[in-house]
């Protein structure tokens, strides 16, 4: 019995190995297009994505993608004569979605799409406003120029719009807003410079540089944390993707790079060198080696990752002339080494016990 137990673990450990190593740790999916090119831009934790994508009439369109297929926003059919173009930037898991339409007049707009309803956020008194991001509780930001021409981030909240100031310049933009109220984007600095934000409560903090103050950086995105992900500029060594965490700004390690997006789990995704990347607890991970490898993809920017480990992004695909967009899913059937550690440990535990039972209950003999 005790030696079928020990072969029964080894077979485990074996087997399970054999199956991770010929398997791919992501299942990749084909989010089809509109008729062109494919960016997707927004992901929630429904798995619904968006973006933009060329159409048949070669005009950028906002799409989403649900329950296995791609379609419209429906932007374009409802404003035929007034809007040349569009995007979709965010949606939440309430399915609303936010973003920037382009009006035949020149100029750029936010827009919010609630249950079929377009609603068109307006402007900071300019003529111009772009929306980038929306949470679970319908807030949007993004950012809108005012009566004198300069531009500020704003965040939209129950039907208005108000300004969040900047860090000394004439120019803010915000990038993202989470959950728990957490707000990044950019701004000029009183020196001319443009520095990433983290704005929470009504103040706004300067996340800084990884070089020197006059040099420049871009904050991304921001989860329910306050971890600010983005890309730094250093004179003479190129740009970095950097986390701002607890106040300090480090590098991730990643040169010629800039990341893109950051769960709650602190799981970044990013774009270097036209490979997509991940990076999880120091480790930086190209998507391309994680995928099938007949795949016929080549994964060059992953844009967005939800809380389940889910990730967007954009990539070439074999025999289509331009970039298509993909959602990898994380596959999570095989069990973790850790796990099969375990099993196995039990499994000898077992043996050891069943020996010492036998040895128990068997009589010694008396002389």
């Amino acid at each position: 019995m005790m030696r079928w137990i020990v072969l029964f673990a080894v077979w485990i450990a074996v087997h399970a190995s054999w199956v991770r190593s010929a398997s791919a740790d992501y299942i990749l999916t084909d989010l089809g297009t509109l008729g062109g090119f494919v960016q997707p831009q927004g992901l929630n934790e429904l798995g619904v994505v968006v973006g933009v994508s060329r159409n048949q009439d070669n005009r950028p369109e906002a799409f989403q993608y649900a329950n296995g297929s791609i379609s419209s926003v429906g932007i374009l059919d409802s404003y035929p004569t007034s809007i040349i173009n569009e995007n979709a930037a965010s949606v939440n898991d309430m399915h609303q979605i936010a973003g920037t339409f382009h009006t035949t007049a020149g100029n750029q707009r936010g827009y919010l799409m609630s249950s079929g309803t377009f609603t068109d956020l307006g402007t900071l008194g300019g003529d111009q406003s772009r929306g980038h991001r929306i949470n679970n509780l319908s807030q949007v930001v993004g950012e809108s120029e005012r009566s004198d021409g300069t531009t500020r981030a704003f965040l939209y909240e129950g039907g208005e719009m108000s300004e969040l100031g900047t860090l000394g310049g004439s120019y803010s933009s915000a990038n993202d807003i989470s959950d728990s109220g957490f707000i990044t984007g950019s701004s000029a600095t009183s020196d001319g410079s443009v520095h990433g934000f983290l704005y929470h409560d009504g103040n706004m903090i300067d996340v800084g540089t990884l070089g020197h103050p006059i040099d420049q950086s871009f904050a991304h995105r921001v989860n329910n944390h306050g971890d600010v992900i983005g890309l730094s500029y250093e004179t003479g060594s190129g740009q970095q993707a950097f986390l701002y965490s607890d106040g300090v700004m480090q590098s991730l390690g990643i040169h010629q790079g800039q990341a893109l997006d950051i769960n709650d789990a602190r799981q970044i995704v990013g774009t270097a060198n036209d490979l997509a990347f991940l990076y999880e607890g120091g480790i930086v991970t190209i998507l391309n080696d994680v995928i099938p490898e007949d795949s016929g993809w080549d994964l060059t920017v992953a844009s967005g990752i939800n809380e389940s480990g889910q990730i967007i992004g954009w990539g070439r695909k074999l025999g289509v002339d331009e970039n298509q967009g993909f959602l990898l899913t994380p596959v999570r059937s095989v069990p973790e080494p850790n796990y099969l550690s375990a099993l196995l440990l039990i499994c000898l535990v077992a043996c050891i016990r069943i020996r010492s039972i036998r040895r128990c209950a068997t009589p010694r003999q008396s002389y």
